[in-house]
């Protein structure tokens, strides 16, 4: 072997195909990160949907459990709030439901219930879908006769709607009144 010759063994790369390799491994990171960051980005609109279909539900289950024991609900002017006279535990218990609003950011609303002094958030990003949460407004019912409800549920670019009509099956007198 003469001074000064590389067997093929010990050749490296030369600038060229250095800046090549480099240029396709750029590429080729670039492709999995946009990958990457679409499926962070799928991942998050599912956990929102689905938080907001779970909240909907919590609502919806709050609202069947406890009207359907109630004799009688007072429902306001704006169809925002709610006041049921339920049974609990063999006794009359006032119980409210409210969409408390929050300037003009949606997201920021919530749906209150209140039971026993006690308050608690059911819902956030809560609206009413067409225009009043509660039915019919400005209205009492009582035993025999049905109240509906009609809300939204926003969380980020997702919602979630739940709507149903409940009968007042709460039959008794004494108690609580709202």
């Amino acid at each position: 072997m003469k001074r000064g010759s590389m067997s093929a063994a010990q050749e490296g790369l030369t600038l060229v195909e250095l800046v090549i390799a480099s240029a396709i491994t750029m590429v080729v990171l670039a492709g999995v990160s946009a990958m990457f960051a679409q499926g962070l980005r799928s991942q998050a609109t599912t956990v929102n949907g689905d938080t907001a279909t779970g909240r909907a539900q919590v609502v919806s289950m709050s609202l069947e459990k406890s009207l359907r024991n109630a004799r009688k609900a007072t429902i306001s002017a704006d169809g925002r709030s709610l006041a049921a006279e339920v049974l609990v535990s063999g006794a009359w218990k006032c119980q409210r439901w409210e969409l408390v609003v929050h300037g003009s950011d949606p997201l920021k609303n919530t749906l209150t219930y209140t039971a026993g002094g006690t308050t608690s958030v059911l819902a956030t990003g809560a609206s009413a879908s067409g225009g009043a949460v509660f039915g019919p407004p400005n209205s009492t019912v009582e035993y025999g006769a049905r109240v509906t409800y009609d809300l939204r549920v926003d969380i980020a670019n997702m919602s979630a709607q739940t709507e149903g009509t409940i009968l007042l099956q709460g039959a008794g007198t004494g108690g609580a009144t709202c």
